[in-house]
């Protein structure tokens, strides 16, 4: 879902709405109300200019892009249409666009939506999303030709499938700001790929599990362990936590029937609910810090 926030001077409501439908919505946050827009909404109130397709936010105050049927390969996404600044790319706008090989955004952009980019299988290079502080899922699953690509500092999580089998990616920048990396957000990735096997690190963020590794070492420089990282994951018998660890997340170690020995740094702080549940060795468990002991 696609969400537009505009900034109000009383208090924002939240309302998540789940609902079994065939259309996707954008919603708009207006000063007193969440006001939906459904797909049908948006095929009669969208406008076109310069084959960008477009509708107002619900205050009428900006622009968001819902489509794009213009034949450039080369996209440049305009700062404003019809005097209404752009400042977001809905769900599926350029989805399974096979022509488009780069994109160059503005620094309005605050939100890309889910699968934006999906399928766009010839798309090279995307510029300036800099401003972008929200990424939906998915939003470039499936570009084969993607082959490097930089995470805006102001975003923070990488939601899931977000570069699923973006197999050109080669160069993946990570940033100090990150706070999430999906299970799955860089799977079929040439970066990926060419990772050492065992803990799979994105930035200060341990996220997966690569190849068959026994005895598992997180690296220095990681500070948070993903929730269900290593869930399941048999083959482990022992972990040693880098200097850096700070936060293991939930269920991270569930089901790694195998664990016998860990060794836990004095920086971890944060354990959360579950993280080595259901671990039949546990009287072979070495703890160096007693902080980890609680929790095991």
């Amino acid at each position: 879902m696609t969400a537009l926030k505009k900034p109000l001077s009383g208090i924002l409501a939240f309302i998540l709405v789940f609902a079994f439908v065939a259309v996707t919505p954008i919603v708009a946050f207006a000063e007193d109300e969440v006001i939906e827009f459904s797909k049908e909404e948006i095929e009669l109130n969208k406008k076109q200019e310069d084959g960008f397709e477009y509708v107002r936010t619900s205050d009428g105050s900006a622009a968001i892009l819902v489509g794009y049927v213009g034949t450039e390969t080369e996209v440049k996404i305009p700062s404003s249409i019809n005097n209404l600044k752009v400042i977001e790319i809905a769900d599926e706008a350029f989805m399974n666009n096979t022509k488009i090989t780069k994109v160059k955004a503005t620094n309005n952009i605050v939100t890309i939506g889910d699968r934006v980019f999906f399928g766009c299988t010839s798309l090279k290079e995307v510029k300036a999303i800099k401003s972008v502080t929200s990424m939906g899922e998915s939003v470039f699953e499936g570009c084969t030709s993607l082959t490097d690509v930089t995470i805006p500092d102001t975003v923070v999580n990488i939601p899931a499938r977000t570069f699923y089998g973006c197999s050109s990616l080669k160069d993946a920048e990570a940033h100090k700001n990150l706070k999430g990396v999906s299970p799955d957000a860089l799977t079929g990735t040439a970066w990926e790929e060419s990772q050492p096997d065992g803990a799979l690190a994105f930035g200060r963020i341990c996220y997966g599990y690569k190849g068959n590794v026994t005895n598992l070492v997180i690296p220095e420089g990681v500070s948070i362990i993903e929730p269900y990282a290593f869930l399941g994951c048999e083959q482990i018998k022992s972990v040693e936590f880098g200097p850096d660890v700070e936060e293991i997340g939930l269920y991270a170690f569930q089901n790694c029937v195998n664990l016998e020995t860990m060794v836990c740094s004095s920086a971890v702080s944060i354990i959360k609910a579950g993280a080595f549940k259901g671990k039949p060795h546990l009287s072979a468990i070495v703890v160096l810090y007693a902080e980890c002991a609680k929790y095991l």
